[in-house]
């Protein structure tokens, strides 16, 4: 009887190997984008509920009426001379003092003795804000923190009594541009929490809505979250030459916080001094909190987005 003989199996480990080689690398891809694309969902979400919460918050509240919401955010409620009203906002409300929060094991937690307890004595919409901070290490200390660009505080003549504060500010990155060439960004600082208006000086009816004497809106509070997302797995690349979906694996946007260019758009300066987390790489690192990967055998950014948030309630109480 005449039998086929059959191959020895080890022809066909190669082949295995290299289809495995290709199979995992769409895997993996499509693995990183679940995983980036669902984080920005889950931001984007818990943002909204943020900025909802401190807009109807602020509305419900007897303020002057002579008070914008540049002085509600962050005006000095330590000043003895601060209407009681602004005291409480700042005490119950929001309070950008709390963005960064030391839980270093030496720092017993601001005075609370457990990180539980400090978040529980935070303003409520930090309390919100908490599960969009991340953990991260600057100058050897742990510290619970919003995403961006970190600022020591210059000025502590406005800072809450209690729980007090870390010393630490935050201020959020805006990519403006891009350098052609290298992908070096051009950048632009806003706060976490701003006010909805019109930048046009000419265009009253629009700017400061917040008061009750504009002609427009007599009274709205409008609320603008930030929130910078950049991804732990994804890197961020630049058009190819033939547009948005042609080949663009030579054009990786550069890590180099030596060349950001920083504009002043909107009239905001941070009160204070940069500071860079400890670690060399990840999504928080470099001095303006873009980010950094080792990948392509260089370091590049990572897959970077700006969300955000805004809410807009009608004041329902002014104060006198």
């Amino acid at each position: 009887m005449w039998c086929r003989k059959r191959r020895p199996s080890h022809r066909r480990q190669g082949s295995v190997l290299v289809e495995f080689a290709l199979v995992a690398f769409i895997f993996y891809m499509l693995l990183g984008a679940v995983i980036s694309f669902g984080y920005l969902l889950y931001v984007a979400q818990g943002l909204q509920h943020a900025a909802d919460l401190a807009a109807r918050e602020i509305s419900r509240t007897p303020l002057p009426a002579t008070f914008t919401l540049e002085d509600v955010l962050y005006g000095n409620a330590s000043d003895p001379s601060a209407p009681p009203s602004l005291r409480a906002t700042r005490q119950q409300i929001f309070d950008d003092h709390y963005l960064v929060l030391n839980v270093d094991p030496s720092s017993d937690y601001h005075g609370k003795g457990s990180l539980r307890e400090l978040i529980a004595s935070l303003p409520i919409v930090n309390q919100q804000l908490v599960p969009l901070m991340q953990i991260d290490v600057i100058g050897g200390v742990c510290y619970l923190r919003y995403p961006g660009a970190v600022f020591i505080d210059d000025d502590n003549s406005d800072d809450p009594a209690t729980p007090p504060p870390s010393g630490l500010l935050v201020a959020i990155p805006r990519v403006i541009a891009r350098d052609p060439v290298t992908g070096v960004e051009t950048i632009d600082l806003v706060r976490v929490v701003e006010e909805i208006e019109s930048s046009d000086p000419a265009n009253t009816e629009y700017r400061d809505p917040f008061q009750i004497t504009n002609p427009r809106f007599r009274g709205v509070v409008a609320l603008r979250f930030n929130y910078p997302v950049q991804s732990a797995v994804m890197s961020s690349f630049r058009p190819g030459a033939g547009g948005a979906f042609s080949p663009n694996g030579d054009n990786s946007n550069a890590a180099d916080d030596s060349g950001v260019t920083v504009v002043d758009v909107d009239g905001f300066t941070p009160p204070g001094t940069a500071t860079a987390s400890d670690a060399q790489f990840g999504p928080n690192a470099g001095s303006f909190g873009l980010g950094r990967q080792a990948a392509l055998a260089k370091n590049v950014r990572p897959f970077h987005r700006l969300i955000s948030a805004q809410a807009i309630y009608r004041r329902e109480i002014f104060g006198n």
